[in-house]
């Protein structure tokens, strides 16, 4: 089997997924942005990491559109995340004032989230995302194909997949290098995307190469898990941020939303020992050994 073989029904199927996801999102059923958004990172995790394999500017212009569409989506999913989180610790607040906070902030983020709906909808009703699914169904009825996909699938995307899983170990080791400094939030982010990648891309090739494959995917996803909550606090702080600026508070009002700004981040500190774990245990040699 070649490589172009072994990589083509992967290819259509993350195809016909991005496009089921779509109707999905103009429906508005739950978790609908969220499939869609996982959709066009399949896609982009393969292009980018097979872009050897294709034609370098197709894959690179496809790539950039995916990640353009995701960015227009994602405000109803972010904004539904943190609504929930927030609804959540309404019931343990005693505080009258932080409780009235909490309401007005649900209210907020409720309107935000039929907000980021709307731009979802309207997104994918422009042109510009027609042209894209055109170019992907394109794409996927005649790859273009480099000559090196038509060698053995073996000999091509094991290396693939050893430079992908590299460049997740880079990420890790550099979040693991500032966990205690202001800017392990960027890395954490960093390091959580490239486990995303490096977890799409292992899948894609569980059929070719079994169970290596499958340990890998799995335990990227096991830090794309452990990761989650900091990407969860990192939301609620941005848009706590934004609501100290769009909302008009009293004095112990705003008092009350900085209190609160403070006790997420606090509880984001208090997971970096967990984390420490989980990213340490990715970088294991047995993980990867095959792969040489």
């Amino acid at each position: 089997m070649t490589a172009a073989e072994a990589l083509t029904p992967g290819l259509r199927r993350q195809v016909a997924d991005l496009r089921s996801a779509e109707n999905e999102v103009r429906a508005q059923t739950p978790e609908a942005v969220h499939h869609f958004r996982v959709a066009t990172r399949r896609l982009r995790s393969g292009l980018a990491a097979f872009e050897p394999l294709l034609d370098a500017r197709t894959c690179r212009t496809l790539v950039d559109d995916l990640r353009i569409t995701a960015g227009e989506v994602a405000p109803a999913q972010d904004a539904g995340v943190v609504r929930r989180l927030v609804e959540a610790e309404v019931a343990g607040e005693g505080d009258p004032v932080a409780a009235r906070v909490h309401v007005r902030l649900v209210e907020y983020l409720e309107h935000r989230e039929e907000q980021g709906w709307q731009q979802a909808v309207e997104h994918l009703d422009d042109p510009a995302y027609d042209d894209l699914t055109r170019s992907l169904e394109r794409l996927v009825d005649l790859p273009p194909w480099a000559p090196t996909a038509h060698l053995p699938a073996d000999d091509v995307l094991v290396p693939l997949l050893r430079s992908e899983w590299s460049r997740f170990r880079r990420r890790a080791r550099a979040a693991l290098e500032d966990l205690e400094v202001p800017t392990a939030s960027d890395r954490l982010h960093e390091a959580r995307k490239a486990s995303k990648r490096a977890r799409h891309v292992a899948e894609s090739l569980t059929d070719l190469l079994g169970r290596p494959a499958k340990r890998l995917a799995r335990t990227a996803a096991e830090v794309q898990k452990a990761l989650g909550g900091d990407q969860d606090q990192r939301l609620v702080q941005v848009f706590l941020r934004e609501a100290q600026r769009d909302l008009t508070l009293t004095g112990l009002e705003a008092l009350a939303l900085a209190d609160i700004r403070e006790t997420g981040a606090a509880v984001a500190a208090t997971r970096h020992a967990e984390l420490e774990v989980v990213l340490r245990g990715a970088d294991k040699k047995s993980l990867r050994a095959w792969m040489r």
